[in-house]
């Protein structure tokens, strides 16, 4: 007495086979559909689709970047978590492709005084500028990034770069870290050593005279 239906397709996915429920044989069977739920998944590249963009004039590019992907390599830059990437791309009137965006994730650095771990939020607001590599009158342009308008537009190496620029290296656990002690090398955050502390280098003495005109 049941009815049993074929499978349909909902979106890009396939639902799950029905489920039929037999009731008394004087009624219709209820067939209860279940739609399997797909998991948005986040890009891992910032490509620009040049295409769509010359169709819509704008385009944005959302990317969750993970902190062992090559790009990171050798850049200096440790991450605590996945980087988060949101850009907007529009076309100007001169053929430029300009993107501005937002880079957000926590940082993975140490301290410059005690080197111990040091895990902040960072957030940088940047503003690309690419020329197509065919544009005429081309000129190597500090403020510009070149691309090739037959090849795959990939924004990462820029991104990576201006990441890089804005960095801030010097960061401190706490603005009172006393550091390590230059003769044993112990932390004074966290004990204290007998070293004694020399006087001041004589070599030093002309340098210090100068400073103190």
């Amino acid at each position: 007495y049941g009815v049993v239906a074929p499978p349909r397709t909902w979106g890009r996915g396939t639902a799950t086979r029905p489920t039929v429920l037999l009731q008394q044989p004087s009624r219709a069977a209820r067939i209860v559909w279940t739609i399997p739920r797909r998991r948005l998944a986040f890009k891992t590249m910032l490509s620009l689709d040049l295409g769509r963009l010359g169709r819509e004039g704008s385009v944005l590019v959302e990317a969750r970047l993970p902190t062992d992907t090559p790009r990171w390599d050798e850049s200096g830059i440790g991450w605590d978590g996945p980087v988060d990437v949101r850009l907007k791309a529009s076309q100007a009137g001169t053929g430029e492709v300009v993107v501005r965006g937002v880079v957000e994730g926590r940082l993975a650095q140490e301290c410059r005084r005690c080197l111990e771990p040091v895990s902040g939020r960072f957030e940088h607001s940047v503003t690309l500028v690419f020329v197509a590599s065919d544009s005429p009158g081309l000129e190597e342009d500090d403020g510009t990034y070149v691309f090739d308008p037959d090849a795959d537009f990939d924004m990462s190496n820029a991104v990576r770069e201006e990441l890089v620029l804005a960095l801030d290296r010097y960061v401190v656990c706490d603005p009172d870290c006393r550091g390590l002690c230059p003769t044993c090398g112990v932390n004074r955050n966290s004990g204290a050593c007998t070293c004694k502390v020399e006087g001041d280098d004589p070599r030093w003495e002309s340098l210090r005279a100068l400073k103190n005109r």
